[in-house]
């Protein structure tokens, strides 16, 4: 753990009793970019997507990236409702 992240810890500590901050203490994963911590290492390789500007997920019509295939399809349905009408004839 870095120097930034024990410090941070120690600072939680005296605010032990707010929730998100136990949550935090608890955590398994941990960005090293910035505060964001989690239990699930899936999680976390999703978020690190954001600092790396990975975007796996591709829309076929417009090329544009997702994180998740969750937001693509979403922003398919959305962006291009007509546009998959004509796809699926």
């Amino acid at each position: 753990m870095t120097f930034y992240l024990k410090s941070l810890v120690a600072l939680l500590d005296l605010f032990s009793t707010n929730t998100e901050v136990q949550a935090y203490k608890t955590a398994l994963f941990y960005c090293d970019l910035c505060v964001y911590s989690t239990n699930f290492k899936s999680h976390l390789k999703r978020h690190r997507m954001r600092h790396t500007g990975e975007r796996p997920f591709r829309c076929s019509i417009c090329n544009k990236g997702f994180i998740t295939n969750h937001n693509l399809r979403y922003h398919a349905s959305s962006a291009h409702c007509k546009e998959l009408e004509v796809h699926q004839l």
